[in-house]
């Protein structure tokens, strides 16, 4: 009995060992967890500045400076400081490159938030393009918008406060925006900001505003709904952006309503089951280059025209291996 006992011990010492040693290692698979993601959120839920020496900076000469290259390894959640390595924090560096080839100071790394600092101006081209960012605030201080800066992530809102004033081309194309508020301040607005994300209703219309902030209802710069396989366009609608329609793959026929009076260069792409366009008896322009990015659309082969004949010079505008025809009488 008494050597049963010391066995009976033995085991139950060895159990709680291993128990212990569990916890120790559980404890520490949590603090480098923790670590290596710089603590950037606290016990009370706040987040605090991602280390200086997570970010590449170049020196601006005038006492500020440009990100142009962040440490993955730092964490997905970025809080940028004011100032680097004794630089105020001014501007985030323009990427390169297009699609899979894009480069940029955060360009397809895990990131799911960043928080910039009041003192940046400058959010460079693709530099946060293919990340994983969800919601997003741009202060106002921030002036310049660069082209695809957030293109390709999986926001789901984005605030864009008053005191911007330029957002390029495709900014948040092909995110999950379910609406997109333009800031009055914002007096450039390249083409296409905000195509191909999960808009309905009125608020897949985006369009472009005016040198003095003012929206311009004639002029369609996205259509931000990808998932449609209909648009019923508004009667104010005139004319149709470069890239306003892009990436539907339910949309099999595009009615373009007899409303509408111009086609800008390039204004559809990359629609790959239409099949047919129809073009009502309003048109007045189309561009010579309308229809460039048929390749982008292999499926289609009619463009119909409710207009006569030559009506309007310049066919096929890029549609060379499509066939146009003119229907109408005027």
């Amino acid at each position: 009995m008494k050597k049963y006992r010391r066995i009976h011990r033995r085991k139950n010492s060895r159990k709680i060992i291993i128990g212990s040693t569990i916890c120790v290692l559980l404890f520490m698979t949590a603090g480098y967890a923790a670590f290596s993601t710089n603590l950037n959120i606290t016990a009370k839920g706040n987040i605090i500045n991602t280390p200086e020496e997570c970010f590449t900076v170049s020196d601006n000469g005038d006492g500020t400076g440009t990100i142009t290259n962040y440490d993955e390894e730092c964490g997905s959640i970025v809080k940028i400081p004011s100032t680097i390595n004794n630089l105020t924090i001014t501007r985030i560096g323009d990427g390169t490159g297009t699609g899979e080839e894009a480069t940029g100071p955060f360009t397809w790394k895990n990131i799911t938030k960043v928080i910039f600092p009041n003192t940046l101006n400058y959010i460079g081209k693709i530099s946060f393009f293919r990340c994983n960012i969800t919601t997003l605030t741009i202060p106002g201080n921030v002036k310049t918008i660069g082209n695809q800066a957030f293109a390709f992530n999986h926001l789901t809102s984005v605030e864009l406060q008053e005191g911007i004033e330029v957002i390029n081309a495709e900014a948040f194309t092909m995110n999950n925006l379910t609406s997109i508020k333009i800031p009055t301040t914002v007096k450039t607005m390249s083409s296409a900001i905000a195509t191909a994300n999960l808009m309905e209703g009125e608020n897949a219309f985006v369009y472009n505003h005016d040198e003095n902030g003012n929206i311009n209802l004639e002029e369609l710069n996205s259509y931000g709904n990808r998932n449609a396989s209909d648009i019923i366009f508004p009667e104010n609608i005139k004319t149709l952006g470069y890239l306003s329609l892009y990436n539907m793959g339910n949309l099999k026929t595009l009615n373009i309503p007899n409303t509408i009076e111009n086609l800008k260069t390039k204004f559809i792409y990359h629609m790959p089951n239409l099949t047919t366009i129809n073009i009502g008896g309003g048109i007045k322009t189309i561009d010579i280059n309308a229809f460039v990015g048929v390749n982008s659309m292999p499926k289609l082969t009619t463009i119909n025209i409710n207009r006569k004949e030559n009506a309007i010079s310049g066919a096929p505008w890029g549609a060379e291996n499509v066939t146009i025809n003119w229907t109408g009488t005027n």
